[in-house]
């Protein structure tokens, strides 16, 4: 029994003793006017936009608002091989943007990514971000192929790097 007892407290107590290092990545935050006035004229329109905890990669889009029902049968992607419907959808979406810690400034022209004007109404906007700066382990292989730890992807591209006309989803089983 007393064996029992003092396997029991080692037990209790050994977690105790293991030493590890706090884990407490800098929180970043990316913050920009909830509400923004643009009048669709064509002149380019600057966000204010404030960055804290570390410096970020920023995407600035623009989506349609209240407009889902209205959205169907939209070919959409790439190669056009699906179709968009009865959700609000992405009309622009800028190249990333490096910001530094504090103020910094995103700008938009007023077109959609074919170039050509947006129609006057309302909008809704996204800036999205993530640290790009400080030390980090890679959870993935930067290339988007199916050879590492994947179950699945489509593959949009044949060897040579050309679009296939139509993609195909590939299962892997390694």
């Amino acid at each position: 029994m007393k064996r029992m007892i003092i396997i029991i407290f080692l037990v209790t107590l050994l977690p105790s003793l293991v030493f590890a290092i706090q884990f407490s990545p800098a929180v970043m935050s990316i913050n920009a006017g909830s509400v923004i006035q643009y009048d669709f004229d064509g002149t380019l329109l600057t966000i204010p936009v404030t960055i804290s905890g570390t410096p970020a990669e920023v995407v600035f889009s623009v989506f349609t608002k209240d407009k889902a029902q209205s959205i169907a049968d939209i070919r959409n992607g790439f190669l056009g091989w699906h179709y968009v419907n009865k959700v609000d959808t992405c009309i622009y979406m800028s190249d990333k943007t490096q910001m530094t810690i504090g103020q910094n400034t995103i700008t938009w022209d007023g077109k959609d990514n074919d170039n050509k004007m947006v129609p006057s109404g309302e909008y809704t906007y996204y800036l999205w971000g993530f640290d790009n700066f400080s030390f980090r382990q890679q959870a993935l292989p930067d290339t988007m192929n199916c050879a590492v730890n994947r179950r699945m992807c489509i593959l949009e591209y044949d060897e040579t790097g050309a679009p296939l006309t139509n993609p195909v989803a590939v299962i892997n089983t390694m």
